[in-house]
C-alpha cells in the first residue's frame, strides 16, 4: 500500500460528510443517549500459511535465461513462503469498517529474501437503506463470472489462473451499490458506479497518472440468468466495454461467459532480426465461455475457453523466444536486457501469464471419493491452443484436522522449445501448502 498523507484527506472528508448526512436519511436521527449503545458487532478472522516449493530447473528455457547469467548453474531451486492474512470488521448502525492485511516472508535456496507487509483492503461502508450502500477506501472489486480468467475485470488486479482463489489487493476507490427488487421476469436490478483516482503514488499501477477513472456495472437478474453490463471510461487506461452472464441449465449444471471490447490497444512485436518490429494500435475483443458441472457422486468440473485479444500470435512468441536463445548463446547481455520485462523489446506482454490468445482450462476435483473423509483429489490442466503446449497439475487436499488445510500439488510442463509452457523456468514444480484458519 502506497498512499501519501494528503491523499488520505479526501476519503476522510467524504466519509465525514456521508456519515453526517446519513443522520437525516429516513428515520435515522442523531441521539447521544449513552444507554442506547449496544456491544459492537466485531468480527475477526484470517489464516496463517506455510508453503514450500521445489523447482526442477530447465536451463534451456527462455524464462531461466532472462533471469540468470550464463555463469549460473542451477538445477533445483527450493523456496519457502510464510504468510499471514488478517481481516477485521466492525459494524455499528448503518456503518461498517473493514481492514484486511497481508504479510509474507519469502526465501529461496539462492539466498533471496523478501519480506512484505500490505493492506489489501481498508474501507468504510455506509448503508442508510437496504438498497443503497456507499463505500470509500481500498476495496477489492470482483467483476466477471469466469473462474481462471476475467476479461471484464476492468477495475481489479488480475488473478493467478493456476490459483485464482488467492488473495489480491484492491484499489483506492469510491463506489455505490443501488439495488432494487421487482416483480416479473426482471427480478433484480443493481447499479454500481466506481471512481478510481490515479494520482502520483495513489493507484499508480492502475495506469497513467492524473485521471479519475469511472467504472460502471449494471446487474440484472432476468428469470434465472445473471447478467452484467460493464464499462470503464478512458483515462489511465483506454476505454473498455463488456458484458457477462451465468445461467443454471440444471441444478448441477451452469454455463457462464464474458465478453470485453477494449479500445486502442498498442502492441509492439519483436522482428526476426531481434529488433523492434511493427507497432500496432487497434481495438480488440476478449471473451470467455465456461461450464461448471457436479455429478451425483460429487465430482466437480470447471471447463473454460479463453480468448485473449491482447495476446501475441504463435509466430510472435516463437520469434521472441528465439531471440532470447540467440542472445544467451552469443552472450549478448545488452540484447538480453532489452528482452527482459520492461526492456525496450518487451513491454511485459511477452513474459506475463498467458501471453498468447487461445487457451483451454479444466479443473476437476472429487470430494471424499469412496467415502474417504476429508480427502479431495483433483487435477488442473491448461492447454495453449496456439502452440500446443500445456501444464498438468494433480493435487490432493486433506482437511481432517480442525481448521487446517493441507494441499500437495505437482505441476508438470510440456517441454517443447519455442512454446509457452515449454519455455517455463521449470519442467516440474512440487508444492506443499499448510494453511490454518482462525
Amino acid at each position: 500500500m502506497r498512499l501519501a498523507g494528503k491523499q488520505l484527506l479526501l476519503p476522510i472528508i467524504v466519509i465525514s460528510i456521508l456519515w453526517y448526512s446519513s443522520a437525516s436519511y429516513g428515520e435515522a436521527e442523531l441521539d447521544f443517549d449513552m444507554s442506547e449503545f449496544q456491544p459492537s458487532a466485531f468480527e475477526f478472522k484470517g489464516y496463517a500459511q506455510l508453503q514450500s516449493e521445489m523447482l526442477s530447473i530447465d536451463q534451456s528455457a527462455a524464462a531461466y535465461q532472462l533471469l540468470y547469467d550464463e555463469t549460473d548453474n542451477y538445477n533445483r531451486i527450493g523456496q519457502t513462503t510464510g504468510s499471514l492474512e488478517l481481516e477485521a470488521s466492525y459494524k455499528k448502525g448503518i456503518s461498517r469498517f473493514l481492514i484486511r492485511t497481508y504479510s509474507s516472508r519469502f526465501q529461496n535456496t539462492l539466498g533471496v529474501l523478501k519480506i512484505e507487509h500490505d493492506v489489501y483492503e481498508g474501507y468504510m461502508s455506509l448503508q442508510p437503506d437496504p438498497g443503497l450502500t456507499l463505500d470509500v477506501g481500498n476495496k477489492l472489486m470482483r467483476w466477471g463470472k469466469g473462474y481462471a480468467w476475467n476479461p471484464v475485470g476492468f477495475v481489479e488486479r488480475k488473478k493467478d489462473p493456476s490459483d485464482p482463489e488467492l488473495s489480491r489487493e484492491g484499489y483506492w476507490l469510491y463506489s455505490m451499490d443501488f439495488i432494487r427488487s421487482m416483480q416479473g421476469d426482471l427480478k433484480t436490478i443493481a447499479l454500481t458506479p466506481v471512481v478510481i483516482p490515479v494520482n502520483g503514488s495513489l493507484n499508480d499501477d492502475f495506469g497513467e497518472s492524473g485521471h479519475n477513472n469511472l467504472g460502471v456495472k449494471l446487474y440484472l437478474l432476468y428469470r434465472d440468468t445473471d447478467i452484467d453490463f460493464l464499462f470503464l471510461s478512458g483515462g489511465s487506461k483506454t476505454a473498455r466495454y463488456g458484458m457477462d452472464f451465468s445461467h443454471n441449465i440444471a441444478p448441477h449444471f451452469e454455463i457462464h461467459g464474458e465478453y470485453a471490447y477494449i479500445k486502442d490497444v498498442t502492441r509492439t512485436s519483436v522482428a526476426a532480426d531481434c529488433t523492434a518490429g511493427v507497432t500496432q494500435t487497434e481495438n480488440v475483443s476478449s471473451y470467455l465461455l465456461g461450464l461448471r458441472y457436479r455429478t451425483e457422486a460429487d465430482v466437480n468440473y470447471i471447463f473454460e475457453h479463453y480468448y485473449n485479444g491482447e495476446g501475441h500470435t504463435e509466430e510472435e512468441l516463437r520469434l521472441f523466444y528465439g531471440c532470447v536463445h540467440d542472445a544467451w548463446n552469443d552472450t549478448t547481455d545488452d540484447l538480453l536486457n532489452q528482452l527482459k520485462a520492461g526492456g525496450s523489446l518487451n513491454d511485459g506482454s511477452y513474459t506475463t501469464q498467458n501471453p498468447m490468445q487461445h487457451y483451454l482450462h479444466l479443473k476437476s476435483w472429487w470430494n471424499e471419493p469412496y467415502d474417504i473423509l476429508y480427502f479431495t483429489p483433483g487435477v488442473q490442466v491448461f492447454y495453449n491452443m496456439n502452440d500446443g503446449s500445456y501444464s498438468v497439475a494433480p493435487e490432493i487436499m486433506y482437511t481432517g484436522l480442525n481448521n487446517f488445510q493441507l494441499r500437495v500439488r505437482v505441476k508438470y510442463f510440456s517441454d517443447d522449445l519455442l512454446t509457452e509452457y515449454g519455455e517455463k523456468i521449470s519442467d516440474t514444480r512440487y508444492e506443499l501448502r499448510l494453511r490454518y484458519y482462525f
